[in-house]
C-alpha cells in the first residue's frame, strides 16, 4: 500500500470517528462536520510531502488553505 492510499485510509477512518464527536458532543454540528474533514485533509497533504518538492508542496497547501478557509466560513 502506497503512503497516500494509507492516510487517506487512515485520514477516513478517523473522519469517521471523529464526525459525530464534533457534531453531537461539542454541538459544532456542520463546523464539526467541516473541521473532522479539514483534519482529514492534512493528513493527506502530509503523506504529499514525501512525494513532491518543497515548491510542489507549497502550492498544494496554499491551495489547501483557501480552501479549508471557505469550508470553515459556510459552515458557521
Amino acid at each position: 500500500m502506497s503512503p497516500v492510499m494509507g492516510s487517506t485510509l487512515a485520514g477516513a477512518v478517523i473522519n469517521i470517528i471523529l464526525d459525530p464527536i464534533f457534531i453531537f458532543v461539542f454541538r459544532w454540528s456542520m463546523m464539526g462536520a467541516a473541521v473532522a474533514a479539514i483534519n482529514n485533509m492534512i493528513r493527506k497533504y502530509g503523506a504529499m510531502d514525501d512525494m513532491f518538492g518543497q515548491e510542489q508542496y507549497v502550492l498544494l497547501l496554499q491551495v489547501w488553505l483557501r480552501g479549508a478557509k471557505q469550508m470553515l466560513l459556510y459552515s458557521s
